[in-house]
């Protein structure tokens, strides 16, 4: 019997998302696994963005993808035993990343740039009201094409355009994904079913 496919693997991280009927639900969690997938298979590098008002379930599937890498462990380029090729990822939310930056850790922006995958959640939800926070990720995404990149947003592409076109405009490039979350909130959702 063959081994199960990178994908399978992956899809037990995302169990329960399968009985949710919203389309919005069922197309995220489709690129999310597509996402896996890829990520295994050392495809090309991309980006996914899952945008939409809060409670609908970005944060969760972030986080189960963020289960799903830390049981997969360290990437390695199989080709080379060369230990620097390790590949090293990192997930944050964007509530951690902005007391960081604010705390003053400077690497910060540079060491996010240059991971090989990296999960930001969450971002444009801190009170940002001098743009420091905004612009650090900006430059943070700037430097990611080419890169692994795993975003959640409840701005739609629409409204970063508005605030921060670079990362609107770093959510389009190159074959990126971008998944809009128009669904109710969970909690909602769970009133629907009572009634």
């Amino acid at each position: 019997m063959p081994p199960p496919s990178q994908a399978m693997l992956g899809s037990k991280f995302l169990d329960g998302f399968e009985t949710m009927a919203e389309p919005c639900l069922i197309s995220a969690r489709e690129e999310v696994a597509k996402l896996m997938a890829e990520i295994c298979d050392l495809r090309p590098a991309r980006w996914l963005s899952l945008c939409g008002h809060s409670g609908t379930g970005k944060t969760m599937l972030a986080r189960r993808f963020g289960r799903f890498m830390r049981a997969r462990g360290q990437f390695y380029n199989h080709t080379r035993t060369d230990a620097q090729l390790v590949r090293r990822w990192a997930y944050w939310g964007e509530a951690e990343l902005a007391r960081a930056l604010r705390e003053g850790d400077h690497h910060l922006v540079n060491d996010l740039s240059q991971q090989w995958l990296l999960v930001l959640d969450d971002i444009g939800s801190t009170n940002d009201s001098t743009g420091f926070i905004t612009s650090a990720i900006g430059e943070i995404l700037n430097r990611r094409a080419g890169k692994w990149t795993f975003l959640t947003s409840n701005r739609t592409v629409e409204q970063w355009a508005t605030k921060e076109s670079r990362i609107a405009s770093r959510m389009l490039r190159d074959g990126n994904q971008v998944v809009k979350m128009e669904c109710l909130d969970y909690s909602l959702r769970k009133l629907q079913e009572v009634a």
